[in-house]
């Protein structure tokens, strides 16, 4: 019965859920991402000990003046999950902190919108999108009028779409709630509203994603996971099968800008691949 009326109710869901948290991955639809052999593995430190001197080191907390706590503690008091560090392919240092360990799933928040911008680049690259600079209506022709004609793929990966956004606060009317809540991602996004001119300034705005998230369904004719699977999850090795949350089973797109959920490792192999620009062995 709970699961029902979460999974009808926009107003239920802002209710009964009340606060974003790491666990919500459990609460929301989901679909899989597979991973493939070969794994990628990172070489473990020829001393499992070398880091332990640093995250021992002692240091001023702010919230408390005159107490001292050491890193350790404090990646714990801030509800860390997950410390990795990695150098040169080596995993130097793996840490969980309360409850979570090496299996553990974490939901990646706006995280995602990295893996959104690395499959944008992607689609970009197979020639599936012709151009940053295409207008959004050249492949979502339903948006009519001269302000959607005026935003580009560009505004939107780069956060200058002009569309309005109400982000202060969490309530029920604010757009930050509405789309994390949401149960039709795609309807809310074809009526987000302008604010401004197209690339006047940044702003962190979730209709973004959602909108990228519709391009990329129109030009792979499939699901933004599965595209994401293929061109990622699967040639990176990943150690995990992923998911990425829904907005509901019946309306079925991935929640765009927060909801891919994984292990910390296979985050850091998708980290890897930021820092070494692209390349992943030579491809």
């Amino acid at each position: 019965m709970y699961r029902k009326l979460l999974d009808s109710s926009y107003l239920a869901r802002y209710a009964l859920l009340n606060a974003v948290d790491i666990s919500d991955y459990l609460v929301f639809p989901s679909r899989e991402i597979e991973n493939a052999a070969p794994r990628f593995d990172f070489t473990p430190p020829e001393d499992t000990e070398a880091l332990v001197p640093l995250l021992n080191q002692v240091l001023a907390t702010r919230s408390q003046p005159g107490r001292t706590e050491t890193i350790d503690q404090y990646l714990e008091r801030n509800r860390t999950a997950a410390f990795l560090v990695i150098q040169h392919d080596r995993l130097l240092c793996e840490r969980y902190y309360n409850g979570y360990d090496h299996n553990s799933i974490c939901t990646s928040f706006s995280i995602a919108k990295s893996f959104v911008s690395a499959i944008i680049g992607t689609a970009l690259h197979e020639k599936l999108i012709g151009n940053l600079d295409d207008p959004l209506t050249k492949y979502l022709p339903e948006l009519k009028g001269p302000f959607w004609q005026a935003i580009t793929i560009r505004h939107l990966i780069s956060m200058s779409s002009g569309i309005a956004y109400r982000r202060a606060g969490f309530f029920p009317w604010n757009d930050q709630p509405r789309i994390y809540y949401s149960l039709d991602l795609r309807r809310l996004a074809l009526h987000a509203r302008p604010v401004e001119t197209p690339g006047s300034h940044f702003l962190y705005n979730n209709y973004n994603l959602l909108l990228l998230g519709m391009v990329l369904e129109r030009v792979t004719g499939g699901y933004v996971s599965k595209y994401l699977q293929e061109r990622i999850w699967k040639p990176l090795g990943m150690e995990w099968p992923a998911t990425w949350s829904m907005d509901s089973e019946r309306c079925g797109m991935e929640k765009m800008e927060s909801g891919l959920n994984a292990r910390a490792v296979d985050f850091a192999r998708f980290g890897r691949m930021y820092l070494r620009c692209g390349d992943w062995n030579g491809r």
